[in-house]
């Protein structure tokens, strides 16, 4: 009888990572992990989903939808959870913020702390932790919901309706026969004294910087509001001077200020620039607020969105982050277990206000739905069928050798090229070497020295700053420096899902490490599977 392998999916793309990125290559996704991490919260943690609401992780059930986080584009966006667990026998930390309730969590479990992801055991007295604590789920929720905004809603509706949602409809000769009647009947238009208070009057509506800012913090639901304008709000004090922020948090001492650095202020003499924000920015420090700065003129609208949102969410302070001792039963209400949800398409939500990261490989956890059991026979057959021109295929996971995959590999390699893609920690089978294996070790568990002996390129995700540094790091820039394994290994470094901030990390050790080379993501920069 012919071996069966649980079979996630098969699809046709480019291979998006490494030294092959950009490469067509037909991908088998096998089912299956062996690192078994325990990022888990305490039973009573509370959270939030898209409706408004907040439901405890222990009643958090398949198929909700939760507030989430993408890091691609700095924005929030629905997330709806694929598979939860419950465990026992964990370490617990109790993590204490600012302004949210006690956080059990165990040591493992991912914060999002100054735009990048921090353990709880590296939590440290004065961390900021993204926070959900003034977002209001309910209006983003209507907005999105919302029918007439869907496209071609209006050229749907009968005349009848049109007449009933947009008032009688007018003709062009109609509405220029209102329009001259106002014109010549308004008691104000020839007043001087009208016109010279519309002169000297300061108000002069919302910039065109202005209005992108004010209609991205609607489309969020942001917790920021209009404050330029009529009835500015000042910060400042008489015996100094008053400054008037564009925007201003609504709980929170922060504000932001919108410029345009090609437009001449003051008459057209003065230009807005570094020096400019420099003196700003002391200011609102004087008077404890933070600022955001949004240049007009070079940032572009999807870049100003996710630096509002960074800006908006972050704040909550770590007043501590200790082991909790087993006897103290006080914060689990009773119930010593730990809970675990794993969320698609984005490994991210928010737990008693504080923005978390979770698994995001769904298909490693165990067989699904969707799950397939298929003979090698019926994946070259299925393979063949979506590319006659592909000449590379790729195993990946989860973690694929879990599988005995011997015999799929041997009657794939008659048609393809064959990649194997691993994490290493299982012990080299016989004649896996003739094949070309991407390994991407993890912390969790060390890799197989048997597989680090045939492995044809190391690739290591970037996921804190002081990434270089680590233990984890300093054997495979040992690895790097010898002759020997740069023979037959490509060494690579890749910026977790692709973060501008872990990249330059990446770019700076590479110009002293030229044996390194940088893998990023592109097919998530593009948008494609």
């Amino acid at each position: 009888m012919n071996q069966k392998y649980d079979v996630d999916e098969i699809f046709y793309s480019i291979q998006g990572e490494g030294v092959y990125s950009g490469s067509p290559m037909i991908f088998v996704r096998l089912t299956g992990c062996n690192l078994s991490c325990d990022w888990c919260l305490g039973p009573n943690t509370l959270i939030q989903l898209i409706s408004g609401g907040a439901s405890k992780i222990k009643d958090i059930r398949a198929g909700d939808v939760l507030l989430g986080y993408d890091e691609t584009s700095g924005t929030l966006q629905p997330t709806t959870v694929v598979t939860t667990k419950q465990h026992g026998g964990k370490e617990r930390w109790s993590i204490k913020p600012s302004s949210s309730q006690t956080t059990i969590a165990t040591p493992d479990h991912l914060w999002m702390v100054d735009g990048s992801w921090k353990r709880t055991d590296h939590l440290e007295t004065g961390d900021e932790i993204w926070t959900s604590g003034n977002l209001n789920y309910s209006s983003w929720r209507m907005r999105r919901n919302n029918p007439s905004r869907l496209p071609g809603a209006y050229d749907r509706l009968s005349v009848g309706a049109k007449r009933r949602f947009t008032g009688r409809v007018k003709t062009l000769e109609h509405r220029q026969r209102i329009s001259a009647a106002k014109k010549l009947h308004n008691p104000m238009r020839d007043d001087p004294e009208v016109a010279r208070r519309n002169a000297e009057s300061h108000y002069r509506g919302m910039s065109g910087g202005e209005v992108i800012v004010d209609q991205i913090v609607k489309q969020y639901e942001l917790p920021l509001r209009y404050t330029g304008g009529r009835g500015k709000q000042a910060v400042g004090s008489r015996s100094g001077r008053y400054r008037f922020p564009d925007f201003m948090h609504t709980s929170e001492r922060k504000v932001v200020e919108v410029y345009d650095s090609s437009f001449g202020y003051s008459g057209g003499t003065v230009y807005r620039d570094q020096i400019w924000e420099e003196e700003v920015a002391a200011h609102y420090t004087a008077h404890d607020y933070k600022v955001l700065f949004i240049d007009a003129h070079t940032q572009k609208t999807d870049e100003i969105a996710r630096n509002l949102t960074r800006f908006a969410i972050n704040g909550t302070r770590v007043l501590s982050a200790d082991p909790l001792h087993p006897k103290s039963i006080g914060p689990l209400r009773g119930d010593s277990s730990v809970y675990d949800i794993t969320c698609s398409p984005f490994p991210t939500f928010f737990a008693n206000g504080l923005l978390t990261h979770n698994c995001d490989t769904k298909y490693a956890l165990e067989a699904s739905d969707r799950t397939r059991h298929l003979t090698p026979e019926e994946i070259a057959l299925e393979a063949k069928k979506l590319s006659t021109k592909a000449t590379r295929i790729c195993i990946t996971g989860g973690e694929p050798t879990l599988q005995p995959i011997g015999p799929l590999l041997t009657h794939l390699s008659l048609g393809w090229t064959v990649h194997i893609e691993t994490n290493g920690t299982i012990p080299r089978s016989p004649g896996l070497q003739q094949y070309y294996i991407v390994l991407s070790p993890k912390r969790e568990l060390a890799p197989d020295k048997s597989m680090l002996d045939v492995a044809n390129e190391i690739k290591l995700v970037v996921d804190v700053p002081d990434f270089f540094e680590s233990e984890f790091f300093k054997p495979y820039l040992e690895m790097s420096h010898s002759q020997i394994t740069l023979r037959h290994m490509t060494f690579s470094l890749q910026p977790e899902n692709n973060r501008r901030e872990m990249g330059k990390l990446c770019v700076e050790f590479i110009k002293e490490n030229p044996q390194w080379r940088l893998s990023l993501q592109t097919h998530k920069l593009l948008g494609v599977r």
